[in-house]
């Protein structure tokens, strides 16, 4: 009996994290769906703009902040 509580217990936190991770990852897309309706060709030059993957991650921040 106590397995089985175990395995619940453990699928139920595996649960929980894959549905935390889920929600912040759409809550990324929409930001960057957001920023992109909201700056128009100016978030498309800023995105082309950033050369590796530092740039590209400071280059919403860098819109938001505008």
């Amino acid at each position: 009996m106590d397995t089985w509580l175990l395995t619940i217990i453990l699928v139920a936190a595996i649960v929980v994290v894959i549905a935390a991770i889920a929600a912040l990852v759409n809550q990324h897309r929409r930001e960057t769906v957001d920023l992109g309706e909201r700056f128009g060709p100016e978030y498309d030059r800023v995105m082309g703009n950033a050369d590796d993957r530092d740039e590209r991650t400071d280059a919403p921040a860098e819109l938001a902040n505008r």
